[in-house]
């Protein structure tokens, strides 16, 4: 029994998740989940921190974000206020291709917001696999997620989670419906937005926060139970029992996602500076320009030795 949670959310999808990414790691180690996506709202923020912990704890990790879509902006930081989806990195094409899309959603809005055509991640799907989690609030349109299907095409899925609410069951059969009528897959995943329901309480003071109310008036605006923690397969099995196809597509898509954060590294241009000299030698000869102009009266000693550590290592890691 196998279970990869995809949709996972930690404290940097701001006022939503309620955890660090490391716990999530931890967590995910102690459930023996197969993989772990960490798919913050609209950024890669916490994708480092849950890579040096997976790395440490040997999780195999995915790098993701969960994109707001732009088709009806709500104010910020409004939970599931306005359709998302999730997009998956699997190879070095695919970080690229998010880290253009995250790029472009902040910087055409308001500081404290982040949006995106649909339009523009259909254009730039390669090397990305798409979830959508599915809201009955704010779904997506059958006309978008046949522009999903066209763009992903097998890349595509519907995301379906059980959180023992009232609107589990009309949630799963819309998203069945949709999966058969656009000939999609369905994955479960149990979106979670904390690693532990002791994390309960702290998630309803970020709410709060958000919604700019109090604990006592918040009333129903407030999740019933502490269902939306990091679940491990033979939880997520009992939660849907007659379906083990969606918990084995959650192990189909995070085989695909075969990029690490290991293989980033950032190489200067082979055309940069004088010719006869190495890069170390280009770089330390323009950092030696601008400590002139920085400092015309002379280097201060304490800065020249934090310049000479700073070259030291970069020449060290040969970037």
């Amino acid at each position: 029994m196998s279970f990869a949670e995809l949709l996972a959310h930690s404290c940097f999808s701001f006022l939503e998740g309620a955890s660090q990414p490391v716990e999530l790691a931890e967590r995910a180690v102690q459930q023996r989940l197969s993989a772990l996506a960490l798919c913050d709202r609209d950024g890669l923020y916490g994708s480092v921190r849950l890579h040096v912990a997976a790395k440490r704890l040997k999780l195999p990790v995915i790098v993701g974000a969960e994109l707001t879509l732009e088709t009806a902006l709500a104010p910020a930081y409004a939970q599931h206020a306005v359709p998302t989806v999730a997009l998956l990195v699997q190879d070095s094409a695919g970080y690229g291709a998010l880290c253009r899309l995250l790029t472009s959603a902040h910087a055409h809005s308001d500081k404290g917001q982040a949006a995106i055509p649909l339009a523009a991640i259909c254009e730039d799907a390669c090397g990305l696999s798409a979830v959508v989690p599915w809201s009955l609030q704010h779904p997506l349109g059958e006309e978008q997620l046949g522009m999903l299907r066209d763009a992903f095409g097998a890349r595509l899925s519907i995301a379906v989670w059980r959180h023992l609410r009232i609107d589990d069951e009309a949630r799963t059969k819309a998203a069945q419906r949709l999966a058969a009528q656009f000939e999609v897959p369905i994955v479960a995943s149990n979106r979670p937005f904390y690693h532990h329901r002791s994390r309960k309480p702290l998630s309803d003071v970020l709410a709060c926060i958000r919604l700019k109310t109090t604990l006592d008036e918040a009333g129903t605006r407030l999740t019933p139970n502490a269902e939306a923690e990091l679940k491990g397969a033979r939880a997520m099995h009992k939660l849907f029992p007659h379906h083990p196809q969606w918990l084995a597509e959650s192990i189909a898509i995070a085989e695909r996602c075969t990029f690490s954060l290991s293989e980033v590294k950032y190489s200067f241009p082979s055309d940069y500076g004088a010719s006869n000299l190495t890069a170390d030698e280009n770089l330390r000869r323009a950092v030696e320009v601008g400590c002139r102009e920085r400092y015309p009266t002379g280097v201060p000693v304490d800065v020249a030795h934090q310049i000479d550590k700073e070259l030291s290592i970069i020449a060290q890691l040969q970037v």
